[in-house]
C-alpha cells in the first residue's frame, strides 16, 4: 500500500490494542462530534447560572414556569423531583439530601421550604354521647390534619367503641391543635384544618363528618348518618417520609421513590407528601442509589442490585439480581431508557429489559476501568448519549466521557472539569456543575479544539509518506470570529495594563527572566482563538516526525529522510474535517 484515506471517524475503544482497532477508530478522541461521519469540534460549555455563593457546587435544578426560570444550587449531593399533580394547583418541587425531605411551590422555590408530609395526630379522642331519643348506635372516631395545599395526614389512633343515641350529641375531646413538628424544617401548617371521621351504621369504613380550623377545643357532633358528608377516609396508613430519605426520583405512575438505609420507599401515587409504611421494601444491604425505567425501580446496593416491579406501589414485588455487583457511587446510578446503569469495580453494570450485564465490557477492561476510580463516577443520559464524569486516581481534575452504545461502542473525551452532572427535565440538555452551572456543548458556546489520533496503521513495507491532503470546512460564523478577536484584544489590553503598572513603580525590570511563570503574571493570549485551522501530525511508532498546518483541500508535503512501517495520524483543530489522505508522493495522492 503506497497510501491510504481516513474518513468516517470513530471514537476510542480503550480495551483494544492500538494496532487492532477498527480502521476508523481512534487512540485519542477529545472534544469531537462524530455522529455525522465527519470530525467536528464540540462547543465549549456555556455559562447558564452563577450562584450567589462562591463555592464548589454539587447539585443544581432549574424550575420553570411560563417564561420565568429559577435556579437552585447546593454544595452537597441533592436529588430534586417535580411531582405529578393537578394542573389546577401551582407546581411543586421536592428534594432530598438537604436535611429532611423538603418541598416548595414555584413561588417559594429558593425562598421558603417545608418539611415533606404531615404527621398524624398523636392524641386519642374521648367520646361522650348525651341526649337523643332515637336508636342506640355504636361508633368509632378518628381525625386527621390537612393544610392549604390539600396535604392530609394519616389518622390518629381510633377512639374506643362508644354507644349512644343516633340523634344525640356526641362530644369529642382530646384534640391536638397542630401536628408535632419533629423535623428541623417545619411542616407546612398554613391554613391547617382538622377532619373528623366516624363509622356509620353498618358501614365499617370511616366517613367524613365535618372539617374545621385546627383547634384543641371540644367538638360537638350532631350530624346524623343521613346528613354526613360521606366521603371515605383515604389516608389510613399515611405518614411522612423517613427523615433521612435520599435519592428522590419521580415515576410515571404519579409516585415518588427514595431510599433510607436498606429500605426502598414509595409515596402514595399523586400524593407526594405521604409515604405509607406499607410501601417500604427491605433489601439485604444498604442502598447506594436508585433509578427507574418506566415504573420499574432498580435499587443498587452495597452487594447486589434489586428490581422493584409494579404498576403502583401497592403491587410492588422486590427481587434480587443474581450477580453480586456492589454499587460504588450513588451519582453513577442512572436510567438509560430500557434499564439502569451503575458503577462497579467490574465496569459499568446494566440491569433492565435486556437482562443484566457489564455494559462497558466492550469498551474497558478492568485494567482501564480501575484507574478511573469508579467511586467518583457520575452518569447521565442527554440527547441519546451516555455521559460519564470521573476523577482518575492520578489526576487533579475530573474528566468527562461520552459513551456511544450500540454495535460500534466507543468513547469521546470531553473538556469539563466538574463536580456533578445535571440533565434538565424540561429541555433535556446536559449541564456540568462546578462553582457555576454550564450548559454543555451549547449553541451559544465558542468552538472547542478537537484532538483525534488514528489507530496505529501497519504498512505493507517501510515507506516514506511524503504528501497529504485534508478536506475541511470552516465552522465559525463572522460573529464568532469577531467575538474571538475581542477576547484576544482584552487579553492584550490586560497584559499591557499589568506591565504599565509594574513600570510605573519601577518593578517590572526587577523581574528576572525565567524566574516567574509568564502566564502566572499575565493573561494567556491564544493566537489561534480567532483562527480556523487544522494541524496534521504524523507519528512513526508513536513518535511525532512531522507537524503541518493544513489549508483546506490543498496538498501538503511531509519530510523526507525516513521510512516506517507503522504510522498514526493526528488532527488538531476547530473545523469540520471530511477526510484525510496520505501517500508517498503528490502523484500518489490522486490514486488514494
Amino acid at each position: 500500500m503506497s497510501g491510504h484515506k481516513i474518513t468516517g471517524f470513530l471514537g476510542v475503544i480503550p480495551r483494544t490494542a492500538e494496532r487492532l482497532l477498527p480502521d476508523m477508530a481512534a487512540q485519542i478522541c477529545e472534544n469531537a462530534i462524530l455522529s455525522s461521519g465527519e470530525l467536528r469540534p464540540m462547543r465549549k460549555p456555556y455559562q447558564a447560572h452563577v450562584p450567589s455563593v462562591v463555592a464548589q457546587m454539587f447539585a443544581a435544578y432549574r424550575a420553570f414556569d411560563g417564561t420565568t426560570e429559577k435556579w437552585r444550587t447546593w454544595q452537597f449531593d441533592v436529588d430534586v423531583a417535580k411531582a405529578a399533580i393537578s394542573p389546577d394547583v401551582e407546581q411543586r418541587y421536592y428534594w432530598t439530601g438537604d436535611g429532611c425531605p423538603r418541598y416548595a411551590t414555584f413561588t417559594n422555590f429558593g425562598i421558603t421550604d417545608w418539611a415533606l408530609g404531615l404527621p398524624a395526630p398523636t392524641t386519642v379522642l374521648t367520646v361522650t354521647p348525651s341526649g337523643g331519643s332515637g336508636a342506640t348506635v355504636s361508633r368509632f372516631y378518628v381525625y386527621t390534619f390537612i393544610n392549604d395545599k390539600g396535604e392530609e395526614s394519616g389518622p390518629n389512633t381510633v377512639s374506643a367503641l362508644t354507644s349512644g343515641k343516633v340523634d344525640g350529641t356526641w362530644t369529642l375531646s382530646g384534640f391536638s391543635a397542630a401536628p408535632t413538628n419533629d423535623r428541623v424544617i417545619a411542616y407546612n401548617q398554613t391554613g391547617l384544618k382538622q377532619r373528623l371521621y366516624r363509622t356509620a351504621g353498618d358501614n365499617a369504613a370511616f366517613q367524613l363528618v365535618a372539617e374545621r380550623a385546627a383547634s384543641a377545643a371540644n367538638w360537638a357532633d350532631t350530624t346524623t348518618d343521613a346528613t354526613m358528608l360521606g366521603d371515605d377516609m383515604m389516608s389510613d396508613g399515611w405518614a411522612p417520609p423517613p427523615v433521612a430519605l435520599k435519592g428522590l426520583i419521580s415515576l410515571p405512575n404519579g409516585a415518588l421513590a427514595g431510599f433510607y438505609k436498606n429500605q426502598l420507599c414509595f409515596s402514595e401515587p399523586y400524593q407526594p407528601h405521604t409515604w405509607p409504611t406499607a410501601y417500604r421494601f427491605q433489601c439485604e444491604s444498604d442502598i447506594v442509589g436508585i433509578a427507574a425505567y418506566g415504573t420499574t425501580v432498580v435499587a443498587c446496593t452495597k452487594t447486589r442490585p434489586y428490581v422493584a416491579d409494579g404498576v403502583e406501589p401497592s403491587s410492588v414485588t422486590l427481587q434480587a439480581v443474581s450477580e453480586v455487583w456492589p454499587c460504588l457511587s450513588k451519582g453513577s446510578v442512572c436510567s438509560v431508557g430500557d434499564g439502569v446503569v451503575f458503577a462497579t469495580k467490574h465496569g459499568l453494570a446494566y440491569v433492565g429489559l435486556q437482562g443484566s450485564n457489564i455494559m462497558s465490557r466492550d469498551i474497558f477492561t478492568v485494567e482501564e476501568w480501575a484507574p478511573m476510580d469508579p467511586a467518583t463516577m457520575a452518569t447521565r443520559v442527554a440527547n441519546g448519549r451516555l455521559y460519564l464524569r470521573y476523577k482518575a486516581v492520578t489526576s487533579a481534575q475530573a474528566q468527562l466521557l461520552r459513551i456511544d452504545r450500540g454495535e460500534a461502542a466507543q468513547v469521546t473525551m470531553l473538556t469539563a472539569d466538574c463536580n456533578a452532572l445535571y440533565v434538565d427535565p424540561l429541555n433535556g440538555e446536559l449541564y456540568v456543575i462546578s462553582q457555576e452551572v454550564y450548559l454543555h456543548d451549547s449553541l451559544y458556546g465558542s468552538r472547542n479544539v478537537f484532538v483525534w489520533r488514528s489507530k496505529e496503521i501497519e504498512l505493507q513495507q517501510p515507506l516514506n509518506l511524503g504528501a497529504g491532503l485534508i478536506e475541511w470546512v470552516g465552522t465559525m460564523t463572522e460573529t464568532e470570529i469577531q467575538s474571538a478577536y475581542a477576547l484576544r484584544q482584552l487579553d492584550i489590553d490586560t497584559n499591557q495594563a499589568t506591565i504599565d503598572a509594574l513600570v510605573a513603580v519601577g518593578a517590572f525590570n526587577q523581574i528576572g527572566f525565567n524566574t516567574d511563570p509568564v502566564n502566572g503574571a499575565f493573561g494567556i493570549i491564544n493566537p489561534r482563538a480567532f483562527e480556523e485551522y487544522v494541524t496534521y501530525s504524523l507519528l512513526d511508532h508513536g513518535v511525532p516526525v512531522a507537524s503541518v498546518d493544513v489549508l483546506p483541500g490543498r496538498p501538503f508535503r511531509l519530510p523526507a529522510g525516513y521510512k516506517t512501517d507503522v504510522v498514526a495520524h493526528q488532527l488538531t483543530g476547530n473545523v469540520r474535517v471530511k477526510y484525510l489522505k496520505v501517500a508517498e508522493t503528490m502523484d500518489g495522492l490522486r490514486q488514494v
